[in-house]
Parts: C-alpha cells; sequence; structure tokens
C-alpha cells in the first residue's frame, strides 16, 4: 500500500490577515480621491430638478381611486379606539383577578387549621416525666404552628 500525503486532502483556507491588510491598503487613500462638496452643484446653480415631471400621465390616481380613502381611514381610527377600549376592560379584569389571588392566598393562612392527634402510650411515674411530655407536646405543636405559616402544609 503507497504511503498517503496529507498535504492532498488539506483545505486551502482563507489568510483573514491578507484579506485585512488588502481592504485597508485599498480604501487607505481612496477618502481623498473624491469630495462631497460637489455632489450637488447643480441645486446651488437654481436646477430644476422637476422639469419633464408633467410627461407622466397622473390620471389613474384621480380621485375615483383615493376617493374611499377617508372612509377606510376613519373604520381605522374607530377600530384603534375600540381595541382600546377593550384593553381598559382588560386591565379591570386583571385588577379583579389580582384581588381574586390575593384572597385566596390570604384566607389559606387564616383558615389553616391545626389539629392535634395524640396517640401515645405513656407510662409516667414521677412529676419530671410529666414535665417532659408537656414540654415535648408544646414545642411540636408550635414548630407545627411555625411550618403552616410559611406554607409548608
Amino acid at each position: 500500500m503507497e504511503k498517503m500525503n496529507a498535504e492532498d486532502y488539506k483545505l486551502d483556507r482563507l489568510n483573514y490577515g491578507d484579506a485585512w491588510n488588502a481592504g485597508y491598503s485599498f480604501g487607505e487613500n481612496l477618502e481623498d480621491s473624491f469630495s462631497f462638496d460637489s455632489l450637488f452643484s447643480d441645486a446651488s446653480a437654481g436646477k430644476d430638478f422637476a422639469e419633464g415631471l408633467t410627461d407622466y400621465d397622473i390620471s389613474p390616481f384621480d380621485e375615483s381611486m383615493l376617493g374611499s380613502t377617508d372612509k377606510n381611514t376613519k373604520a381605522t381610527a374607530d377600530n384603534t379606539e375600540k381595541i382600546s377600549d377593550s384593553m381598559s376592560a382588560s386591565e379591570e379584569d386583571l385588577k379583579y383577578l389580582r384581588d381574586i389571588a390575593e384572597r385566596e392566598t390570604v384566607n389559606r393562612f387564616t383558615t389553616a387549621r391545626l389539629d392535634l392527634n395524640f396517640q401515645t402510650e405513656n407510662h409516667i411515674n414521677s412529676d419530671l416525666d410529666l414535665d417532659g411530655v408537656c414540654d415535648y407536646m408544646v414545642d411540636r405543636t408550635y414548630q407545627s404552628m411555625l411550618a403552616m405559616a410559611e406554607g409548608v402544609h
């Protein structure tokens, strides 16, 4: 098998640095080769640029073609006014929906129910044991109320 030459499969890529330099060299002195001062020199000499425009036929644009423009413009303005009115109604609807959502959120926290359900079998032998049970119930009840206030229920 003969050895392959990788250069045969190499892509000839564009050298962007050379392209940049060529473009810069081309445009380097281009600014000095023309002037905008003479661009409108005919206008300053009083030349009439509208000369010869009367040769064109403008009869297709007579009143019969443009006659309904005012009616169409009025219809567009009326439709725009209707859209504006419907948008103000939408803003009222959004305010109403926001109030309902706020009320439901407040109700969720003010009407939270705390159910205490104790099912224990305790062997209490002294007052010290009873104090520990009561402290534990108070602590757990307090923790449950805090969890409900944070919405973790």
